[in-house]
């Protein structure tokens, strides 16, 4: 691009030097929509940074203030300079915003350059971030005084969980290897499908298996393996309790072993239907620590009864059920946003996620025979 298609003359500055003075020729009546001595107290560099990020999202809406800006920085540069060159003389009292003389020094250059780099800069800063996290809490009914008591740990879990992420549970290892029965699928379609608890984490040590069978079954068994993948329970289900939408339920009886904390097992389903067996995959679990629990105890004390806040706790604990149950009290929006990343770390297909979510959301379902 050549010289004039500039407009330049002898100088290459004097295109700048015509915007300053174009930014000069403002009146002197003119008022900025901020107030005199906030704009002054910008130019100087002595606002907190809340107070200046305000500014300067002001100055990059408002041409006008902008210009006064640019001219009062002029200002203050030449003052600088004629205070450097006659140290000696004395000077008035300067208004607010003078009128800067129409060629400006380098100096002066310099200066406008500065405010227009920090306005524009720090205005695109500012409005690419995204919100902070007791911004986006406070949005969602948690107090700053609950945001407080919640500590970081919590705050971060619950800012990931509203994102999808949710922390790997560990303790699953032993039925990740390739002989684990784990990978053992079902034998049938009509096989029951194990649903609680279901890669997640029990606090009691005799829990209540939930399981969905869409068949007329005949008998129904449930076998538990410990993480060598010794069978530690066989047990016939007598009355399991159908929960209406093709789920039934049955808690570990006494008679069973009581399971360990800390330990890892897996279960699955065994169902007689058509006058053949037929069984569902084996799906693991975890019993909670002595500590575990005591750690989950204090993060539901720091939640201070917030059901965002319970939720995370629950869910972050691997208590997948109870937080499921705590989502229930939140906004439907956010309830079902945090239910579908909780279902997502069940390793549920697609459809079965899907179903899992639908039943969480009280959607009507079509029930299946109680065995």
């Amino acid at each position: 691009m050549s010289r004039d298609d500039h407009d330049m003359t002898t100088e290459p500055e004097d295109w700048l030097v015509r915007e300053l003075a174009e930014a000069s020729a403002w009146p002197e009546a003119a008022e900025p929509d901020l107030d005199s001595d906030e704009l002054a107290r910008y130019v100087d560099g002595v606002l907190s940074k809340p107070a200046r990020r305000d500014v300067e999202a002001h100055l990059a809406s408002s041409a006008e203030d902008r210009q006064i800006a640019m001219a009062a920085a002029l200002a203050q540069a030449n003052a600088v300079t004629e205070t450097e060159s006659a140290p000696a003389e004395a000077t008035g009292e300067v208004a607010a915003f003078p009128v800067p003389s129409a060629r400006p020094s380098w100096r002066q250059m310099v200066a406008l350059a500065a405010v227009l780099l920090i306005a524009v800069a720090g205005v695109f800063w500012w409005s690419t971030q995204p919100p902070s996290a007791s911004a986006r809490l406070a949005a969602l009914g948690v107090s700053e005084a609950a945001f407080d008591a919640a500590g970081p740990e919590l705050v971060a879990n619950t800012v990931a969980a509203l994102e999808g992420s949710w922390p790997r549970l560990a303790g699953f290892e032993p039925f990740l290897a390739d002989q684990g029965p784990i990978l053992r699928g079902a034998s049938a379609l009509t096989a029951p499908l194990p649903l609680a608890p279901r890669w997640s984490v029990v606090a009691d040590d005799r829990p209540t298996w939930v399981w969905r069978l869409e068949a007329n079954a005949t008998d129904v068994e449930i076998m538990v393996v410990d993480d060598s993948e010794e069978l530690i329970v066989a047990s016939k289900v007598a009355e399991p309790v159908a929960a209406g939408d093709g789920t039934f339920a049955v808690r570990l009886p006494q008679a069973a072993v009581a399971l360990q904390p800390g330990r890892a097992y897996a279960w699955k389903v065994n169902a007689r239907i058509g006058g053949e067996w037929v069984a569902s995959p084996y799906v693991p679990f975890r019993r909670a620590s002595a500590g575990e629990q005591e750690q989950l105890e204090e993060t539901l004390n720091r939640s201070a009864g917030n059901p965002l806040l319970r939720t995370v706790a629950l869910g972050s604990a691997g208590c997948v059920g109870p937080a499921l149950e705590a989502a229930k009290e939140l906004d439907p929006t956010v309830g079902r946003q945090l239910a579908a990343g909780l279902l997502g770390t069940q390793h549920l297909t697609p459809a079965e996620l899907e179903r899992e979510l639908e039943r969480w959301s009280g959607a009507d379902l079509e029930s299946g025979e109680e065995p």
